[in-house]
């Protein structure tokens, strides 16, 4: 399987003019890598959906990744507490199903300090006269989450801001008494098709995710993994993930402040998964930049130096919807 991806992967880079298949990395100086990866990430993750309809009527929608939510009539208020809205309300979506995804949206891969395997996330948004909304005390969405079979053991987690630019995952029923959990259903496509979901209810706009914990044999003494990028990539201009080819979960490293600015590492590594280290990196001049490579997770410390290639934007974005 690994080596069908990386097959697959070596065909789609062939071709594009822009990518460059050696990269040196005593030709970059610190002018060439003086990017912020959040700016690439933020290119590469514009797949949001908007709808508009009369807020005093409920609505079903379907996202182009399968979801389906289901907004009760007279459901917002805008942040002021008036409820008596006139004209159309918009909805935003930004839907996460894919691992792809996760490395678009940096999400988190632990609550509380434990691992998740996540089978979606959403983030919701709504505002009417360019006024954003809240939803009103009370009032839930209904979410269904489209699944080939019942894994079981899903909960429903909130996204609490913790700044402007960081997100932790915080238990649903830890900031709302009566959340209800999310449960298997069968639910009716546009096309009157039926299927197997999880129907989950925020009671609040923001990101949410429908995810389990994972049991894992890992603690900071038996595993911890470090990735070694070139000379001048730090967490500026770059971000490094670790992508289970068997789970859906994506696990963002840090930068190692004692190690140096080149070095990433996460002690939060079960044992005995294969995984797939991936790293992106922005450049100035439109530079991007990208590497990859598999490795099974042992039960001692492992350091991966990883180098990085010129990649096309759009290339990335490839390499991101294959996994």
């Amino acid at each position: 399987m690994r080596w069908l991806f990386l097959i697959v992967l070596g065909v789609f880079f062939v071709g594009c003019q822009k990518d460059k298949d050696v990269f040196i990395p005593n030709e970059i100086s610190i002018d060439d890598v003086q990017g912020k990866v959040a700016d690439l990430l933020a290119n590469v993750s514009k797949q949001e959906e908007t709808f508009q309809w009369d807020p005093s009527q409920s609505q079903t929608l379907f996202t182009r990744k399968g979801s389906r939510l289901t907004v009760p009539a007279n459901a917002f208020m805008r942040l002021d507490g008036e409820t008596n809205l006139t004209g159309l309300v918009q909805i935003t979506i930004k839907e996460v199903m894919y691992k792809g995804d996760m490395i678009r949206f940096q999400l988190p891969a632990t609550s509380d300090g434990e691992l998740m395997e996540t089978f979606g996330a959403l983030n919701i948004s709504a505002e009417m006269n360019g006024q954003p909304l809240a939803l009103k005390a009370g009032i839930s969405i209904d979410w269904d989450i489209p699944t080939d079979d019942f894994g079981g053991d899903l909960n429903l987690f909130y996204g609490l801001e913790t700044s402007v630019s960081d997100m932790e995952w915080v238990g649903a029923t830890e900031v709302f008494s009566n959340q209800t959990p999310v449960r298997p259903v069968k639910i009716l496509t546009s096309n009157g098709e039926s299927l197997n979901a999880y129907k989950a209810q925020p009671q609040q706009l923001g990101w949410w995710s429908c995810s389990r914990f994972v049991a894992t044999e890992s603690n900071e003494e038996e595993s911890v993994l470090a990735i070694e990028l070139p000379a001048l990539f730090n967490e500026q201009n770059s971000a490094v993930f670790l992508v289970f080819e068997e789970r859906r979960i994506v696990v963002p490293l840090f930068q190692d402040e004692i190690e140096g600015d080149s070095q990433f590492s996460s002690p939060l590594v079960p044992v005995g998964e294969d995984i797939i280290v991936v790293a992106i990196a922005e450049g100035t001049q439109g530079r991007s930049f990208l590497g990859f490579e598999t490795l099974r997770t042992e039960r001692s410390e492992q350091t991966l130096t990883l180098p990085l290639f010129q990649r096309s934007l759009h290339t990335i974005e490839l390499f991101l919807d294959s996994l």
